[in-house]
């Protein structure tokens, strides 16, 4: 694909060459001489397109060619231009051939036959119209005086572009170069189709600036957009996309009264005089000339790097003289590694002890409680002291234990294996038996620790709390410098065994660079003289031309006399005008590219079966083009409610499906995706929840008040029992109430009137539909556009899915609207984890004039802390309502806004980008920014999906033909260096399985065990470091009434439990996701490994294995501890007044606070086993079972490698790897 940059220049070249006149007979002599030169006669492609240069200038008529897609009017148009009906008009496809049509004065007909090539002529009386469709003919001939065009001129017409026949498709580009005047074809509603922007991709890259022709502009509706609109959006498009085009013409072929100045216009350029006639071909000839003299260079360059057959040389000089330099800066630095990896180290450490809070404020307080308790415990005799004395010192000793122990994890033990992972990476100390010394590096506090630190004699200074303190951190320091002395020889005699590997290494990578470099300036060399030999004809053919005076050609005007050209301003803000210009696209769609890229892995396959040792390689291209062929695109929708994502993906599907006005009770996942055999356009599935799923969504609306429900019929007896059960403190003492008519609170009142309602109503319509509960029913669009109005039903539905036929389905996308974030119910919290997992694109909707709410706040924290565990950034923001914006400069305000609160999330280089869907729900798609957001979108999936499944699927062939290509130069070898090389790979497999089955997966299991023991770690740390924001915030004084303090109080209290767990949860599972991103690094780890070691005589069939299982999940609950819901030391706050006036704020804080702690850590400790657990089995069967495996294709492979091959196979070798270079 030619990059924008090269584009640019092509449409400027041509633009130039537009106001040149040439000399025809120095034109004839530069390719004459081209075509006898050495760097075009040595590339028969090249010389062909000369020739055929050469024989176009000399003809004695002007070529116009005609391309569009079926349907588009070409046949109509053509016949109303020659003013005759000999090109046959259908809707359906009528031209599958080339037709030349020229004047003659006799009837002249010939057709050029497929199978010989040559031009026969049609008899006279047979009917013409059998032969325009007919297999057997490459191209018709019609000349006739019915064809009403100057004797000079020629047209031809070509099969549609867009034919499921690549044989049309080839005929029709064969047109391309060989026409003076390229016309595209297209009708007024798919101008901007993506075959036409293809089509004009494809005929700029050629250096040629075609004539468009907009047929059927009858359709047009002044009434739905004015004509001024609809031209300028086409030529923003095109610009937009760096394409370009010689003038635009709208024109009707039906009725031609609606566009009579288009029409004149395009009949002067189909009947240009011979003088002008000769301009065009001479200018033709000229931009083919400079096209060749490129794609000469191109072709050399190229052939140049792959006759050397190395990557390497692909670098230049300059970029080879760089990394010979760094080579020899590392050679100079190895001799000292020892040295500078013990200094590194120590320094490290230092600096860790310096940042380190080991003993920061509650850890000092603990100490001083322990000193407290030792001082007390000095009064009494040791036989003498009371048991609550000897008690409080035992369990005050042991909290200063478990604050060090979590302190030294927190700021030393984690931090230190993190930076001794990076310095022993750089020092290439990454093997297994490295990384095993690292799991030393782990000391706890224990008792000796307080001994050792304690200073006898000055036990009862007024100070000696802090000389304790300090005295602990240094004690804790000498321990882990005792540890790194203690590993540091064994270390350094790894580094001594590594030193000399490395440089033999660097000596042989050095040597290899400076061969390349020699070779790299040898072919530098050749290709500057050919360089110079271009721009010898390059000067020649830009001295041969003159500027012409003036401009001999009428430019299209539309029916008020403005040029078609003009560019026309925005009466008001255009949103696209903020959109960069749209990167490169492939051509096709996502479906499309993963059909054909399944096409050639099935192709490969075909060519590979019957070979012994492509066995593996063969099922591993099978099984991706059974991937390929069922792969859809997941798209994703995030936002908040009424953030208009539902508006949106209504815009995006061109008509209304989903309903717009639902609530957060209402929501549901709503997926929309093509429809396929069973399931039509516009039919709907309805999975319907489960009766565990709707008690689940009822307790999420209890848990503000602390309840829970086993099923969802106990409703009305946990009603009662809520209306029964006070929230006023029980009498103490026996005394009586101050006031008997002091009001009473209920558990009932700590829910909102409208959430009593809501639980009714799920009680009563779930008790009335058992029948349906975790169905999956299908029904149409119709009948379920009726059921979203019917808010009851609704309740019940757990997903839908909607089969719906549109561009965006269609391209192989499965778009799907999540429930809002910031719902009520914890199941959409797993559902928007799901699906920015699984997701292949995200898609995050906000509001224009709304601030991210806390929810959305929350769950972008949670992006940004998961972003860079993906493979490529997937995440686009999109700015709804931004026609709101009075000006362009207060949109983009908005816009960096936005982007900076993304940044503040974690969210690094945000695409943010505005649209409007209401604008584009009224057919407004480029003022409402959509049409240039999708552009930008479907780039996306071609650079960051298509060409990955592309490069992944060259990659496997082309390690297919190194196999082939080893196998080759084997069974050339003489018998006695066959032998020899026989007995050393067999030797190198049975090293490798050796290996194989040396390996200690322990190794990798105690890696894994210790990340997720780091990440929950913080995940703690995380949490309660929120508590007292949250908090201050829950239990302001402002959101409270003095009247229903109690009432609000444990509202609150429930709420920020609630959220706390809810919090927990969310951080469980975005540990999940770096986890899985962890454990498939270590698994492409493996595989390294394995590749790394393999026999490199057999690696090109060496193939990756997959896991045999998913990396398993576990469900995420948020539901509380059964213990947080008995909160009756709440009770004793009672007053307003004294709550916020006498301390019991900061009382209830502390003491809610003592009371979490112990259950947020079993919350994750329960979350950290199992996970522990399932990823060490997991580990454990997939490790040993790809280990197995590669022990048995090891030996699989040397005996089908190097068994007998007689001369039938030997052929089949040669036909392979000839078959597989092509598809390359």
């Amino acid at each position: 694909m030619t990059q924008k940059g090269t584009k640019i220049n092509i449409k400027e070249r041509a633009a130039y060459v537009e106001q040149l006149q040439f000399s025809k007979d120095e034109l004839r002599r530069i390719l004459h001489e081209l075509q006898n030169d050495t760097i075009i006669s040595l590339t028969p492609a090249l010389k062909q397109q000369t020739a055929s240069t050469a024989d176009t200038l000399s003809a004695s008529f002007l070529t116009i060619a005609c391309f569009g897609h079926f349907s588009a009017g070409k046949s109509t148009l053509l016949n109303r231009i020659i003013g005759s009906d000999i090109l046959p008009s259908h809707p359906v496809p009528t031209s599958a051939n080339l037709v030349h049509l020229q004047y003659n004065k006799e009837p002249l007909y010939h057709y050029r036959d497929t199978e010989t090539g040559k031009w026969k002529e049609i008899p006279q009386e047979e009917a013409l119209d059998s032969w325009f469709l007919s297999d057997h003919v490459v191209e018709l001939s019609i000349q006739s005086p019915s064809v009403e065009l100057p004797e000079h001129v020629k047209i031809i017409d070509t099969p549609g572009i867009d034919s499921t026949d690549p044989q049309h498709r080839r005929k029709a580009v064969s047109s391309f170069t060989e026409a003076d005047i390229v016309c595209c074809v297209t009708d007024y509603q798919h101008v901007e189709s993506a075959g036409n922007e293809e089509l004009l991709q494809e005929i700029n890259e050629l250096g040629v600036s075609p004539a468009l022709i907009v047929n059927q502009v009858d359709k047009h509706e002044e009434q739905e957009q004015s004509f001024d609109t609809f031209h300028r959006h086409i030529m923003d498009s095109w610009n937009r996309r760096g394409l370009f085009v010689s003038g635009t013409y709208y024109i009707s072929a039906l009725f031609p009264d609606v566009s009579p100045k288009g029409w004149e216009a395009l009949r002067r350029l189909f009947h240009l005089d011979q003088e002008q006639a000769g301009h065009v071909r001479s200018r033709h000839a000229a931009l083919q000339i400079y096209r060749i003299m490129e794609e000469a260079v191109r072709c050399q360059k190229a052939q140049e790097t792959r006759n050397q057959n190395n990557n390497r040389l692909k670098q230049s000089v300059n970029e080879i003289d760089r990394l010979i330099e760094e080579l020899d800066n590392q050679l100079q630095n190895l001799p000292f590694w020892a040295e500078q990896f013990e200094f590194q180290v120590v320094k490290m450490v230092d600096h860790l002890f310096e940042n380190a809070k080991i003993t920061p404020y509650h850890t000092r307080n603990a100490a001083k409680d322990y000193l407290a308790s030792l001082r007390e415990a000095s009064i009494w005799r040791k036989w003498l002291q009371p048991k609550h004395v000897h008690r409080e010192a035992a369990e005050t000793k042991q909290r200063l234990l478990d604050s060090l122990r979590e302190n030294v994890q927190s700021y030393i033990d984690i931090p230190l294996q993190q930076e001794m992972r990076r310095t022993m990476q750089y020092y290439h100390l990454f093997g297994q038996e490295h990384k095993r010394t690292l799991f030393s590096l782990y000391w706890e506090p224990d008792e000796t620790l307080i001994t050792e630190a304690r200073l006898n004699g000055s036990r009862h200074g007024v100070n000696y709390n802090a000389v304790f303190c300090r005295s602990l951190a240094e004690q804790i320091r000498k321990h882990y410098k005792a540890l790194l002395r203690e590993w540091m020889p064994e270390w350094k005699q790894m580094l001594g065994r590594i030193q000399n590997q490395e440089i033999e290494r660097l000596q042989q990578e050095r040597s290899l660079w400076w061969e390349v470099r020699e070779e790299r300036v040898r072919i530098d060399e050749r290709i500057s003289r050919l360089d110079e030999r271009i721009a010898y004809y390059a000067k020649r053919l830009n001295e041969s031309a003159v500027l012409l005076e003036a401009s001999r050609f009428d430019t299209a005007e539309d029916e008020t006399g403005r040029p078609l050209s003009q560019v026309y301003e925005p009466a008001s803000i255009d949103i696209g005008a903020l959109y960069p210009p749209v990167p490169e696209r492939t051509g096709f769609s996502y479906r499309q590219s993963n059909i054909i890229s399944a096409q050639i892995a099935e192709q490969a396959v075909s060519l590979v079966q019957k070979i012994p040792q492509m066995e593996q390689r063969m099922r591993s291209l099978q099984k991706k083009a059974e991937r390929l062929r069922g792969k859809n695109c997941r798209v994703s929708l995030f936002g908040s409610f009424s953030a208009g994502k539902s508006t949106l993906v209504n815009a995006i599907l061109g008509e209304p499906v989903l309903r717009v006005s639902a609530s957060p009770t209402t929501a549901c996942v709503q997926r929309i995706q093509y429809p396929d055999e069973q399931h039509p356009h516009r039919s709907v599935e309805l999975v319907y929840k489960s009766a565990s799923g709707i008690t689940g969504d009822m307790n999420d609306i209890l848990g503000k008040a602390g309840r829970e429900l086993q099923t969802f019929e106990e409703w009305p007896d946990q009603k009662e029992d809520m209306r029964n059960t006070q929230l006023t403190p029980d009498e103490e003492n026996g005394k009586e109430k101050k006031d008997e008519t002091e009001d009473t609170f209920t558990v009932l009142d700590l829910l909102q009137p409208d959430e009593i309602d809501l639980l009714d109503t799920y009680h009563e319509t779930a008790s009335m539909s058992n029948n349906r509960m975790g169905q999956l029913v299908t029904t149409n669009e119709e009948t379920y556009r009726d059921m979203c109005e019917q808010e009851k039903e609704l309740l019940l539905i757990d997903s839908v899915t909607i089969y719906y036929d549109c561009d965006f389905t269609r391209a192989g996308c499965v778009l799907t609207d999540t429930p809002g974030i910031g719902s009520v119910y914890r199941r959409h919290s797993q559902t928007a984890f799901r699906e920015l997992k699984e997701a292949n694109a995200l898609i995050y909707v906000t509001y224009y004039n709304h601030a991210f709410s806390k929810a959305d706040q929350e769950f972008l924290k949670q992006i940004g802390r998961t972003k860079d565990y993906f493979s490529y950034d997937k995440m686009f923001f999109l700015v709804n309502a931004s026609d709101l914006a009075s000006s362009v400069k207060e949109l983009q305000q908005v816009l960096d806004y936005v982007s900076n609160q993304l940044e503040r999330s974690g969210i690094n280089s945000p695409r943010v980008s505005p649209v409007s869907a209401r604008k584009a729900g009224k057919g407004e798609r480029y003022a409402s920014g959509l049409s240039y957001f999708l552009d930008t979108f479907h780039a996306f999936l071609d650079l960051n999906l298509q060409e990955t499944l592309q490069q992944e699927l060259l990659g496997e062939i082309e390690s297919a033909i190194r196999a082939l290509g080893n196998h080759q130069v084997f069974l050339q070898q003489k018998e006695e260096e066959k032998k020899n090389e026989k007995a050393e790979v067999k030797k190198k497999v049975a090293d490798f399985q050796t290996r194989m089955q040396q390996y200690d997966v322990s190794v990798d299991r105690k890696e894994v065990e210790q990340e997720l023991d780091e990440l929950m770690f913080y995940v703690k740390q995380r949490v309660f470091y929120r508590y007292f924001d949250e908090y201050k915030e829950l239990l302001n004084a402002g959101r409270f009434q003095k009247e229903y303090f109690q009432t609000q109080l444990h509202r609150y209290v429930n709420e920020l439990i609630t959220l706390l767990f809810h919090l927990f949860a969310e951080e469980v599972r975005a540990t999940m996701i770096r986890m899985e991103y962890f454990l498939r690094r270590k698994w492409e780890s493996l595989q390294e490994y394995a590749s790394r070691v393999f026999p490199e005589e057999l690696g090109g069939a060496f193939v990756e294995k997959e896991t045999k299982q998913r990396i398993p999940e576990v469900t995420v609950y948020s539901s509380l501890p059964a213990a947080m819901k008995d909160l009756s030391f709440i009770k004793k706050y009672r007053s307003y007044r004294e709550f916020f006036t006498q301390g019991e704020y900061k009382q209830l804080k502390d003491e809610l606070e003592q009371v979490l702690r112990p259950h947020g850590d079993a919350y994750l400790k329960k979350y950290q086993e199992e996970l522990k657990k399932q990823y060490a089995d997991w580990m454990t069967t997939e490790w040993n079972d790809a280990l197995k495996w590669y022990e048995r294709t090891a030996a699989d492979l040397y005996e089908s490698f190097y068994e007998e091959q007689d001369a039938k196979n030997q052929k089949r070798l040669e036909t392979a790897i000839e078959g597989l270079r092509e598809l390359l």
